[in-house]
């Protein structure tokens, strides 16, 4: 009778004991054991000796099959997403009418002063470069002296000294005059161009923030559904090499290997915990019905 009884309980017990052995060896021993120079079989635990292998597995599924640019554009692009972002952009618009800060103070609570400063001085001489450029490149010179020129023999056309003076001669002392204003301008234009800007610069950082505010909302900048256009834009266009230029299966690849095996063992238990205890727990079931087969075959 115990004989019928002890079977079944024992086939549950190896059942059990075997899976709860074949769950720690995934992760254990941790490192290889040998014996006289000779690596024991099964050391280390699987998921030690295959680290480099599941990082590189879980690295791949992330970036071609969890965080593609399909999904993550439908993600970021959804009508939820829509309202989360108009909502947070008005927020922040009613915030900037309430402060109190200029744009120049605002700046310098997000970074250093030295690196507003910095910032804004590249800003004012990429822009006194660009605007001396095209001052020169439109030949204000010529634009001038053609002008005097035609009102000039407008005006001496039917007179005397207009005829004893010619057209040529009027161009050829217009042409002198061009010559010295190109070359005044090319000289000059830049230190009037710079002070223009660094004064209009300066006016700008000191302006109130609710008043640089209005003045984009005026101008249909500050606008929800205007900056959401441009975010869905930059979303739609960029976000494909945006996602490739982040390699996120190097970055995941990278994080996984950088980790300790009880980090690893630790990142699977808390996702799999559930599932390895239901295999071990599976184990005594099927080790009870084989026992309780053999009572079974021993009684027939």
């Amino acid at each position: 009778m115990w004989k019928y009884i002890a079977t079944p309980i024992i086939g549950a017990i190896i059942g059990y004991v075997t899976n709860w052995i074949a769950v720690k060896m995934l992760f254990r021993p941790r490192k290889e054991v040998r014996v006289f120079g000779k690596r024991l079989p099964f050391t280390p635990g699987v998921i030690p000796r295959g680290q480099g292998r599941l990082a590189r597995a879980v690295g791949n599924v992330v970036e071609t099959q969890l965080l593609t640019p399909e999904y993550m554009g439908e993600k970021l692009l959804s009508e939820e997403s829509e309202k989360e972002f108009k909502s947070h952009v008005q927020t922040w618009i009613d915030i900037q009418k309430e402060s109190e800060d200029t744009l120049h103070s605002a700046a310098v609570k997000i970074v250093e002063e030295e690196k507003v400063d910095d910032f804004a001085a590249s800003v004012e001489e990429d822009l006194t470069d660009f605007l001396s450029e095209k001052v020169i490149a439109m030949e204000p010179g010529k634009l001038i002296i053609d002008k005097i020129v035609q009102e000039a023999q407008s005006k001496l056309a039917d007179s005397m000294f207009g005829m004893m003076l010619g057209g040529s001669f009027i161009e050829k002392i217009a042409g002198q005059i061009q010559e010295g204003i190109d070359a005044y301008i090319a000289e000059n234009a830049r230190g009037y161009i710079e002070k223009e800007v660094v004064a209009a610069s300066e006016e700008l950082q000191a302006k109130p923030i609710p008043e640089v505010t209005g003045f984009f909302e005026e101008k249909g900048i500050y606008d929800p559904e205007f900056l959401w256009g441009l975010y869905k834009r930059i979303i739609e266009e960029k976000l494909p090499a945006l996602l490739s230029s982040l390699k996120l299966s190097v970055v995941v690849e990278e994080r996984i290997n950088a980790m300790k095996v009880e980090e690893v063992e630790e990142l699977v238990l808390s996702i799999m915990s559930k599932e390895l205890g239901a295999i071990v727990n599976l184990g005594a079931v099927i080790g009870l019905i084989l026992g309780l087969v053999n009572v079974l075959i021993f009684m027939i």
